[in-house]
């Protein structure tokens, strides 16, 4: 199963993303929030722990949401699955040319296992030979988990 982000959101607040044992593609963009952090000042655990303070937010219709930009951006979504749902997931952030991406996986002793892609990462280092970012995720099961 592949599961892509893709540089195009809706407006509501992103539900939880159920995934459900048939192989399939799932644009998973209109479940994705963003926050912009100019400044690389926050950390995963400020942004796990948000307490309402910080201005997570839809993207804007038609999709890019800065363009060239000196910024860190923060997405989040949130999925659960079928326990039948095949074993390993892709997520493919759907745009070649971001140098740095990181992806912080929720670990079920607590915490977040960080992953590093993008055009920056060596290609000895990536999860797959791809032309966009792409990493490979456990189905998180039946209890919602938030991915960032």
């Amino acid at each position: 199963m592949t599961i892509a982000l893709l540089p195009r959101l809706g407006d509501a607040a992103p539900p939880v993303v159920a995934l459900d044992s048939q192989p399939q593609a799932l644009d998973l963009t209109p479940h994705v929030e963003f926050l912009e952090d100019p400044q690389h000042a926050l950390t995963i655990e400020a942004v796990a722990a948000d307490d309402g303070n910080l201005a997570f937010q839809p993207a804007p219709h038609g999709g890019r949401l800065a363009g060239l930009s000196r910024s860190a951006f923060w997405l989040r979504f949130r999925l659960t699955s079928d326990p039948a749902v095949p074993r390993p997931l892709v997520l493919e952030v759907d745009y070649p040319l971001l140098d740095h991406v990181a992806l912080f996986e929720p670990q079920s002793a607590g915490g977040f296992r960080r992953r590093d892609g993008g055009d920056g990462a060596p290609a000895a280092r990536r999860e797959l030979a791809h032309a966009s970012p792409v990493f490979l995720i456990e189905p998180p099961g039946e209890h919602p988990r938030t991915y960032y």
